[in-house]
């Protein structure tokens, strides 16, 4: 009975944990995509993300940002595996893959991962789940989205059009 109690509130939290790891993903995707072609660094990306994620205890050591450009032409979404912090050993994660913000009319596809603690290790649910060396477990999120033009370039379009 309590193991069936730890696991239902082990799901709880993963489930917690990913909404609000999404949801905080997407405002500070909204906020490149509207930045009309506005550079950003990973770390700035990632100070966004952990800005609006504030259940994550060190957040910017567990999370990885990949961005990557779609080529109009081909699907070069990454297929690959995704690339997570392994808190296994190194205190310093230094991501591999590359990150390309795009200019504006362009498509990015981002992934972005969490690396966390479970609440209750020995749960059902969480000896289940595929684990680094530390016993944390990874939330990915993903998607893809257009960097808008900037605002001043809007303008001229629509009076060059005859529009106000």
């Amino acid at each position: 009975m309590m193991m069936a109690f730890f696991t239902i509130f082990e799901l709880g939290m993963l489930m917690t944990k990913h909404v609000l790891f999404e949801r905080s993903v997407d405002i500070a995707v909204r906020d490149v995509r509207l930045a009309g072609g506005a550079e950003f660094t990973r770390d700035q990306i990632g100070d966004m993300i952990c800005a609006k994620a504030a259940i994550f205890p060190e957040c910017k050591k567990n999370l990885a940002v990949e961005l990557t450009v779609l080529n109009e032409t081909s699907s070069n979404i990454p297929s690959g595996a995704r690339e997570c912090v392994d808190r296994g050993g190194l205190d310093d994660f230094v991501p591999s893959s590359a990150f390309e913000q795009g200019k504006e009319n362009q498509t990015v596809y981002l992934r972005a991962c969490m690396v966390v603690k479970p609440f209750f290790p020995g749960s059902a649910l969480a000896v289940s789940l595929s684990r680094d060396a530390t016993g944390r477990y990874a939330m990915v999120t993903k998607g893809a989205f257009a960097i808008e033009p900037a605002i001043d370039d809007v303008a001229t379009a629509a009076a060059g059009a005859g529009g106000t």
